[in-house]
């Protein structure tokens, strides 16, 4: 059955959104989506869809900011020599490369430092700390990492200053640093907590250029790093994240980085508009793919080259590198998905480990289970040589992944992330006991609902005809959309469905067009075109989708793109499937309702499928009161014409219609019709037994069966009495006396007559239970 997903509705006050429309000079729908996320006011609105007239936070309200900056440019009059650490994804990489070119348009020359993923880790690695200490380095900047590093900085070597900048969950105890700026550590006074490690690092490049320069005015070089860094980092894209992405993703389109053009031109993004989500699935992926499976140094090499061959040479094995990326990437979810099939299926948490598994690919393989499995899930990568493995770990909405990895500590080495995106680090021994562990915090503070697949809804609408110009130029002013600024997505209930259709090289993608409100527009589905068997023309549905302007020819048109369909009845239709296994997904769908119907007339099947079903299962219309459910275990063709039937049956509460019987079940029951049937052969022979037995008794009837039902022969004797051939006496029958040349005719016999009747009744009716639509099943079962 198709997987239902769970619309989240928001709970927009009509009258809030009409006055807040009224207010900005906004659609009522666009309002709505704006107090959906905490917009409440005209002024908010308006700086949410235009940009703030101020769009920065002073640098100084960062807590060590003062004191950061101060040793640096101490630093900078006494020629120490600086070195950047950055953490090796997309956040670290911009980081170290916006510093970079700050400290290089000073004309002060840094080095960087970014630790392999593979052979160091994540985070400070103190053997690397004292190799920069050796090279003469007096101070050490982290970007994007650090938080943690407690022992790391007690360890440090004498003589060496480290000033952490890092957004991470600090944990309760603080590394004793020269100074820490992180805006989520406890008495930071600064307005907005979310900010990437990038977007910590434009504020010291803000604080250190207002203290170079004794300006007011706030620093925005290489403000396009920042804000490919905070689009790639997953923050949240609200208050000044949403500004920095908002200017970046501006200056982005007109960069003058020789790098990133490079970049942009290997991502087959030049020549168009660049948004957010060409950040995501663009050019972040190939910045990622050298850190996951080389060096992240090639992405600040790319990143702050000036050198155009240089720059070009660096984004094309970038490019490879994301391919090959793509290929291991295949192959590690193959690997997954065999094992969790042997460890029985999904859980409640997914604990996998795989020999060989790429540590820097196995984080998006985790998303990916997740995706597909709606559960938690801990990919770790097993070395054969090394007792210690390294593990990410991608969440579900409802769950705190952090938490979980803390109440599991004891099993690990270390650990660090965020709510929905983790990793750690664990030996081979324990990696039982923390499966064990995370399966039990899950299975206590998750219920069933939480692993339902949720669609969120930001705006649910009547009709279609508030989807107009206007609306689009609305929903484009929302952008860039990201984590906590998504995309909105719209909802219209009660829309008709024509024109059904699947297309593509696949016959992957649904088409079709929605008709409500007096409009009708096309809607797309991608990869839906599995829903090709589950709507039906003219049904009514339930639309989730973005709406998205095209032209062509000069002419503009509208299409909706949709993520989810919910139908107000669903017709699951297993007629045309040879060797369907009923009973087991009769077992399923009982096990899975409070109660089903299941339509089987047939009393010696109806007792074959009752020893085998639970009781939820009901074949008494009657008893049947909360069935949700309709299952035809057997062609309904007695039932076609019985008003009644379908009358009772649509006073129940059913929402969904299972056509389980297929063309050999109509077959057999034509064969049953046929050995039923008293046909003139079966007659003759009846005829010819009484004539050889001289009579018969109502004992010796089986005698003139010849194989057929007893019903068949009760019949032909009825039939051979009307037309006068037979007589009954004291309950025998006996031939009748007949004058020569008397002809019999079986039209005489109105039993014979009806007989016929009803069996061509039964065929056509029979034809029919095949032959039927899923439209017109649904106008019978639902009165649709």
């Amino acid at each position: 059955m198709f997987p239902v997903k769970k619309w989240i509705l928001p709970n927009t006050n009509k009258s809030a959104a009409a006055e807040l429309a009224q207010a900005a000079g906004i659609s009522q729908t666009a309002a709505g989506i704006l107090l959906a996320r905490g917009i409440e006011n005209p002024a908010q609105a308006r700086d949410f869809l235009y940009g703030r007239k101020e769009p920065f936070y002073s640098p100084w309200l960062l807590k060590d900011m003062e004191k950061a900056a101060a040793r640096i440019v101490r630093a900078l009059e006494k020629g120490e020599r600086i070195c950047l650490y950055g953490d090796y994804d997309v956040d670290g990489v911009t980081a170290v490369s916006l510093l970079y070119r700050f400290f290089r348009d000073f004309a002060y020359p840094v080095e960087y430092c970014i630790p392999d993923r593979q052979t160091e880790g994540y985070g400070l690695n103190g053997n690397t700390l004292r190799q920069i200490a050796a090279g003469g380095a007096a101070l050490v900047i982290t970007v994007d990492c650090g938080v943690s590093a407690v022992e790391e900085i007690k360890n440090a070597p004498p003589g060496l200053d480290v000033i952490i900048t890092d957004h991470h969950t600090p944990p309760a105890e603080l590394p004793a640093s020269y100074a820490l700026i992180n805006p989520k550590q406890t008495g930071c006074p600064y307005p907005c907590k979310e900010l990437a490690g990038v977007g910590v690092a434009f504020k010291l490049c803000q604080g250190l250029w207002q203290k170079l320069k004794n300006a007011d005015e706030f620093w925005t070089g290489s403000i396009e790093l920042a804000a490919l860094g905070t689009v790639a980092d997953i923050v949240p894209l609200f208050d000044e994240n949403r500004e920095i992405a908002r200017l970046g993703i501006k200056a982005l389109n007109n960069t003058d980085n020789v790098g990133l053009r490079h970049l942009i031109k290997e991502a087959r993004l030049e020549g168009r508009a660049i948004g957010a989500g060409d950040i995501s699935f663009g050019l972040a992926p190939r910045l990622n793919a050298s850190g996951r499976l080389s060096s992240a140094r090639r992405g600040v090499e790319l990143l702050t080259t000036d050198d155009p061959h240089c720059a070009g040479e660096l984004a094309q094995q970038l490019e490879q590198e994301n391919a090959q990326r793509q290929s291991i990437e295949k192959q590690i979810f193959a690997e997954a998905e065999e094992l969790l099939i042997k460890q029985g299926g999904a859980r409640e948490f997914l604990v996998l480990a795989g020999n060989g598994w790429h540590p820097g690919v196995i984080g998006i393989v985790a998303s990916r289970l997740v995706e597909r499995y709606n559960a938690p899930a801990a990919l770790i990568s097993v070395s054969g040589g090394d007792d210690v493995c390294k593990a990410s770990c991608r969440s579900i909405s409802r769950f705190n992944m952090y938490e979980a990895l803390s109440y599991a500590g004891e099993h690990l080495l270390r650990y660090g992330g965020h709510a929905q995106a983790a990793g750690f680090s664990i030996k081979k021994d324990k990696i039982a006991d923390f499966s064990r562990t995370v399966i039990e915090y899950a299975r206590n503070n998750l219920t069933a609902d939480d692993y339902l697949p949720r669609q969120r809804i930001d705006m649910e609408i009547d009709g279609l005809c508030a989807i107009d110009g206007r609306l689009l130029r609305e929903l484009s002013a929302l952008e860039p959309f990201g984590a906590g600024n998504p995309e909105p997505v719209l909802a219209a209930k009660e829309v008709l469905a024509r024109n059904i259709t699947v297309i593509g090289r696949d016959k992957q993608h649904l088409k079709f067009r929605a008709c409500g409100g007096g409009r009708d527009l096309p809607v797309i589905m991608w990869r839906g075109g599995g829903w090709k068997d589950i709507v039906y023309e003219e049904s009514k549905l339930g639309i989730a989708f973005k709406p998205k302007e095209d032209e062509w020819n000069k002419v503009k048109t509208i299409t909706l793109i949709a993520s989810d369909l919910k139908p107000r009845h669903i017709v699951y239709d297993f007629r045309g499937g040879a060797g369907f296994d009923r009973i087991g997904y009769l077992k399923e769908l009982a096990a899975r309702r409070a109660e089903i119907f299941v339509y089987c007339p047939d009393r010696e099947c109806q007792e074959k499928l009752a020893a085998v079903l639970p009781d939820t299962a009901k074949f008494d219309l009657a008893a049947a009161a909360a069935a949700t459910d309709a299952a035809f275990a057997q062609p309904p063709f007695a039932a076609l014409d019985d008003q009644n039937f379908w009358c009772a049956l649509r006073k129940l509460s059913i929402k969904t219609a299972h056509l389980l019987y297929n063309i050999d079940d109509v077959n057999n029951r034509l064969d049953l019709l046929a050995s039923l049937q008293p046909d003139a052969e079966f007659l003759r022979g009846v005829y010819r037994h009484l004539r050889a037995l001289g009579g018969a008794s109502a004992e010796e009837l089986p005698r003139l069966a010849e194989g057929r039902p007893l019903a068949a022969v009760t019949a032909a004797l009825q039939i051979l009495r009307e037309i006068g051939a037979i007589r009954e006496s004291a309950g025998s029958f006996f031939l009748s006396p007949l004058n020569g040349g008397t002809k019999l005719s079986l039209d005489l016999s109105d039993t014979y007559r009806q007989k016929i009747k009803d069996a061509e009744r039964a065929r056509s009716a029979l034809a029919q239970c095949i032959s039927l639509s899923r439209e017109e099943m649904a106008r019978l079962v639902f009165g649709e």
